[in-house]
């Protein structure tokens, strides 16, 4: 039952405060808002929040959603088409 619920707070928005900001200002309240989002960011601003120091999607994911096998799925991808990958394989 833990998984059900899980996966209906992928779809509810966090509390403003918890929201994701991107470094070129966009921001997002909920994991569906994530793919679009990533789509629309550049290739620097994907690097600022992907890179071998960080993950900060897979942060948010984990820390704000307490999605932990999501957010552990997502720090394994590096670039921006394995991280969509991986959030449309999650959120099907």
């Amino acid at each position: 039952m833990k998984k059900k619920n899980n996966a209906k707070k992928r779809w509810l928005d966090c509390p403003e405060e918890n929201s994701f900001w991107f470094n070129d200002g966009q921001a997002i309240r909920n994991i569906t808002q994530l793919p679009a989002a990533l789509r629309k960011a550049s290739l620097k601003t994907f690097s600022h929040h992907v890179n071998a120091e960080k993950n900060d999607f897979a942060n948010w994911v984990g820390d704000v959603f307490n999605e932990k096998q999501f957010s552990a799925e997502l720090r394994k991808a590096k670039n921006k088409a394995a991280l969509l990958k991986v959030i449309n394989s999650m959120t099907k």
